[in-house]
Order: C-alpha cells, then structure tokens, then sequence
C-alpha cells in the first residue's frame, strides 16, 4: 500500500497515449499531494473534452476507467531507507 500520509518525495510519472514522448513526471511532496494531481489529471480531461460545459461532476468509477485508460501510471516513493520504491496502477 501507498503510505499516503507522510511526507515522502514522491515522483508522479504519467504516459498519455502510446507514444512514449507523451511521458511526463512531476515531483511532489507526498503520496497524497500526488494523487491530487491524478483527480487534476483527469479533470483537466474532462474540460478539454467539453470545455462548453460550466460544471462538470464524475465519481469515483470515471476516474478510475481514466486511469485504466492511461498507458502507464506509477509513483516512485521515497523511502525511509532512502530508497524508491514503485508503485503502479
């Protein structure tokens, strides 16, 4: 499991579509902060795909067909030993 509440540098690596230079990473402070970003992901999703729409409301089952939808989706997480471990989907 994800030690979500401490502070642990976690890097947040993302591939959008099967192109591997559609890779990203970002750095964070925690798991937590890290998982945020993911909602914000996906959020920013949902606006490019209807950016008409003023409100736009999804649970928890479209965030996580997004994420299954992602090529690839994985944490490296700092830990107490110094060293990272990975954590994917």
């Amino acid at each position: 499991p994800l030690p979500l509440g401490r502070l642990q540098q976690t890097y947040l690596l993302v591939q959008f579509t099967e192109k591997q230079i559609s890779r990203t990473y970002d750095v964070y402070n925690s798991v937590g902060l890290a998982m945020d970003a993911v909602c914000e992901l996906y959020e920013q999703a949902l606006k490019a795909q209807t950016p008409r729409v003023q409100q736009i409301t999804y649970d928890c089952t479209d965030l996580v067909n997004f994420i299954d939808r992602l090529p690839d989706l994985s944490c490296l997480v700092r830990m107490d030993n110094g060293n990272f471990q990975c954590f994917g989907k």
